[in-house]
């Protein structure tokens, strides 16, 4: 039995006892949580796991100047190694460093 199918009668009987259910959201789960499932993040996500703004993630597409994204069909999707790989070269040790120093 397939999750959904699964949900879907938790739902009814919980619902049939009189109980709220609250329902679950994608937008609930967590980049971490996704990531066991898949590598693959949407921008939101993505945004969420750098501590950015999904703006910024956006602009940063737009000037070349973020992290590496891929195109699957009209959605972006952004890899969590990628977005682990970008953050890691963006590493300094002091505010006047120029990039990473090892």
């Amino acid at each position: 039995m397939n999750n959904t199918k699964m949900r879907l009668e938790f739902v009814a009987d919980a619902r049939a006892a009189g109980k709220f259910v609250q329902p679950v959201q994608r937008s609930d789960i967590s980049a971490s949580k996704l990531c066991e499932r898949s590598p693959f993040l949407t921008t939101k996500q993505a945004a969420h796991y750098l501590c950015l703004s999904s703006q910024t993630l956006e602009k940063m597409r737009v000037y070349a100047n973020g992290p590496r994204f891929r195109k699957h069909g009209r959605y972006v999707r952004y890899h969590i190694d990628d977005l682990n790989n970008w953050s890691e070269m963006r590493g300094h040790f002091s505010t006047s460093d120029e990039g990473v120093k090892n």
